[in-house]
């Protein structure tokens, strides 16, 4: 990644759109509009490289967007390793699904990888930069104050993208989330330990929670869990539950007594996509628990689909646009959201989640409806 410029140059220059939040959703985004010819600053709070709550996995349908866009190369020599099938394991029970052309690496050296791909296309970025909206200019415009290093400096945008993730609080105020009652949380790490074959997805499921564990780059397992709260506090916490998910589906356990475990608030959660000037990219438009991998995919075509907003902005603002952003997204994900949604409702019931995946690994139609657009 290229150094930072200075947050006073940064404030000096003309912005046709900000974009706040650097993971998956910010960069690509960054980089199309970049690509489309729009100067676009590209700021994170966050110091790079950094750990995040991931599953750690690309779809095939991730995988070959990076590859069409000549990152290929890039994603072997960082060390991302190959997927081919994701393995499921509960009390007594364990079932194999075939899942070709993804690949597993932490957010930690991806994250890097799509900043500077959005930096080759034209985009600016700041890293350790906090954002904070402000009121709308006189122009229509919007203002959103830049903080770094203890300095804050103001600047005016046709445009701002949300893509600060489901814990950023960017468009609190102005559209709140509405989460589900019953939703999960999230938590993971990783952890310098072997243990476990690459190029295969490793799931426990049991009651109130799954754990997912895949290694990825440099010989590490990225371990990450969806957890009810209620049933986590009862059993002392995470990495109690976590090993107890382990242990019940008779699975190795990875050295978790010095994980650096990072945590989320509730997964299943939604709102309207945008605000005056704002649109919401990825985790930070809604969530839904994906299956194995498609989230990335998910903000990734997110990012591409907010292109044509994002030029017609430049001139023009009417004010229906987030609701209109809202319709895109259900056109474009909404089904594959309804069907990860269904898929996870199932999941907590393990004796049904175990049903349907003994019978789906030797169904090919029922695979395909369950890891949908992964292939």
């Amino acid at each position: 990644m290229k150094p930072n410029a200075s947050l006073d140059q940064l404030a000096a220059q003309s912005w046709q759109v900000l974009v706040i939040g650097a993971g998956p959703a910010g960069a690509w985004a960054a980089a199309q509009l970049a690509g489309a010819g729009l100067r676009v600053l590209l700021a994170d709070r966050a110091t790079f490289p950094r750990a995040k709550v991931c599953g750690g996995c690309l779809s095939a349908a991730a995988v070959t967007r990076l590859n069409e866009a000549g990152l290929g190369p890039a994603l072997r020599q960082i060390g991302a390793q190959p997927l081919g099938q994701v393995h499921w394991r509960g009390p007594g029970w364990e079932a194999t699904i075939a899942l070709p052309g993804g690949m597993a690496l932490s957010r930690s050296v991806l994250d890097p990888l799509l900043i500077e791909f959005a930096q080759i296309r034209g985009a600016t970025f700041c890293d350790a930069c906090s954002a904070h909206m402000g009121a709308t200019t006189p122009n229509g415009h919007r203002a959103v104050h830049l903080q770094r290093g203890g300095i804050t400096r103001p600047i005016q945008v046709p445009l701002v993208l949300a893509c600060d993730g489901l814990d950023g609080r960017l468009l609190t105020a102005e559209s709140p989330w509405q989460i589900a009652g019953n939703s999960y949380f999230g938590v993971g790490a990783i952890v310098e330990a072997g243990g476990y074959c690459p190029g295969v997805i490793h799931m426990a499921c049991g009651v109130g929670g799954y754990v997912g564990v895949v290694a990825v780059e440099a010989g590490r397992l990225n371990i990450a869990a969806a957890l009810d709260p209620v049933l986590c506090q009862q059993l002392g916490g995470p990495q109690r539950m976590i090993s107890s998910l382990l242990s019940q589906a008779d699975m190795p356990p990875p050295p978790l007594g010095n994980a650096p475990w990072r945590g989320t608030g509730r997964l299943t959660r939604r709102r309207l996509p945008g605000a005056w000037r704002v649109l919401a990219l990825g985790d930070a438009g809604g969530y839904i628990e994906p299956f194995t991998g498609e989230g990335m995919s998910w903000a990734m075509q997110s990012a591409e689909a907010v292109v044509p907003l994002a030029l017609a902005a430049q001139e023009r603002w009417c004010g229906d646009e987030p609701v209109r952003w809202n319709n895109i997204l259900q056109a474009i994900l909404g089904f594959e959201k309804r069907r990860c949604y269904w898929l996870g409702r199932w999941m907590r019931d393990p004796a049904r989640w175990r049903d349907a995946l003994l019978l789906a690994q030797h169904n090919t139609p029922l695979t395909t409806s369950m890891l949908g657009r992964w292939r």
